[in-house]
C-alpha cells in the first residue's frame, strides 16, 4: 500500500490533474477533447465566457478549453459536435445538456442545471404553471421543471437562485429583475412641486389664524396693559412735570385732581384708539409678516429634511 501510494504520488507530481471548473448546464470530461468541428476559436477565453456564447447559440453542442502552447493563455473552440472524443492532456471539453425546456418569457433558462435546497413549496405542475407560481411571489427568485419516472411533471420555487450545478433532465428558471431605476429628475420635480404646495397652504392658513385669533388676543392684551400703564405713569410722572413749570398752586392742584381726571380721559382714549388699531391695521401687517416668514422658513426646512 506504501508502495502505491509512492507510485501515485509521483504520478500526480510529474502529470497534474487538469483544472475543468464545473459549469452549470455542461457536463465536462478532463483530458478530453473532441477533434474538429469547429463553430468559432478564440485565443483568449474564460471558461465561463465560452460556455455563455455556446448557451446562446443553438448551433453550439459543445465546447472546449485548453492552454495555448505558444501564448500560454487559456483558449477554446465552440464545436457543432461533442462526440467522438479522444485524449488530451490539459484539454477541458464541455457537452451541453439537451433538455426539452420550455421558453418562458421574464425568466433565464439554465437547460440540465438546478439549485438544491431553499425551496419554497413544491407541486405537480407544468413549467408553465410554476412559472406563474413564482411570478407571484415577490421572495421567489426562481423555479425548476422536471418530470419524475411515472411522466409526472414538477416544479419548485426557490427562494434562492444561485449556485447552480449540472442536473440532467431538469429545467431551471430564474426571474428576470424588471425593477426600473428610479427617474431622479422627476422624483426631485415632484417632490419641489409638494413642497411648494405645502407651503402656500401653511401660508394662507396662518394668514387667516393671525388676522382673527391673534388680533383679539392682541389687542385685547394691550388695551389692557397700557390702559393700566398709562393710568399709573399719568397718575404719578404727570403731575410731578407739571409741578415744575407751574405755581405750587397748579402743581397742588394738579397733584390732586387733574391727574384722576386726564388718567381716566387719556387711558380710556389711548385704550379704545389702540383696541381700534390693533385690531385692524396690526394684524394685517403682523399677519403678513409671519406668513411669509414662516412660509420660507418652512419652505427651507422641508426642502432640506426631504432631501435627506
Amino acid at each position: 500500500m506504501a508502495n502505491y501510494s509512492f507510485r501515485r504520488a509521483l504520478c500526480d507530481l510529474h502529470f497534474p490533474h487538469t483544472a475543468c471548473p464545473p459549469i452549470a448546464g455542461y457536463t465536462v470530461a478532463i483530458d478530453m477533447d473532441h477533434p474538429g468541428d469547429d463553430l468559432a476559436c478564440e485565443g483568449l477565453i474564460t471558461t465561463e465566457t465560452a460556455a455563455s456564447r455556446c448557451t446562446t447559440d443553438s448551433r453550439c453542442k459543445a465546447f472546449n478549453t485548453y492552454v495555448d502552447s505558444s501564448s500560454g493563455n487559456l483558449a477554446g473552440c465552440l464545436k457543432y459536435a461533442s462526440a467522438p472524443t479522444s485524449p488530451a492532456s490539459g484539454a477541458c471539453i464541455y457537452t451541453k445538456v439537451t433538455t426539452n425546456c420550455a421558453i418562458i418569457p421574464g425568466y433565464t433558462l439554465s437547460p440540465g442545471a438546478d439549485h438544491y435546497g431553499d425551496d419554497i413549496n413544491c407541486q405537480i405542475t407544468t413549467a408553465n404553471g410554476g412559472a406563474s407560481i413564482c411570478s407571484g411571489r415577490s421572495d421567489c427568485k426562481a423555479f425548476n421543471s422536471y418530470t419524475v419516472q411515472d411522466g409526472t411533471q414538477w416544479s419548485c420555487a426557490k427562494r434562492v437562485a444561485s449556485p447552480l450545478a449540472n442536473a440532467n433532465g431538469i429545467c431551471f428558471y430564474t426571474k428576470i429583475n424588471n425593477c426600473k431605476p428610479l427617474n431622479t429628475h422627476k422624483h426631485l420635480y415632484m417632490r419641489s412641486i409638494c413642497m411648494t404646495c405645502l407651503s402656500i397652504y401653511l401660508s394662507i392658513y396662518l394668514s387667516i389664524y393671525l388676522s382673527i385669533y391673534l388680533s383679539i388676543y392682541l389687542s385685547i392684551y394691550l388695551s389692557i396693559y397700557l390702559s393700566i400703564y398709562l393710568s399709573i405713569y399719568l397718575s404719578i410722572y404727570r403731575s410731578i412735570d407739571l409741578s415744575i413749570y407751574r405755581s405750587i398752586y397748579l402743581s397742588i392742584y394738579l397733584s390732586i385732581y387733574l391727574p384722576i381726571d386726564l388718567s381716566t380721559y387719556l387711558s380710556t382714549y389711548l385704550s379704545i384708539y389702540l383696541s381700534i388699531y390693533l385690531s385692524i391695521y396690526l394684524p394685517i401687517y403682523l399677519s403678513i409678516y409671519l406668513s411669509t416668514y414662516l412660509s420660507i422658513y418652512i419652505s427651507i426646512y422641508l426642502h432640506i429634511y426631504l432631501s435627506t
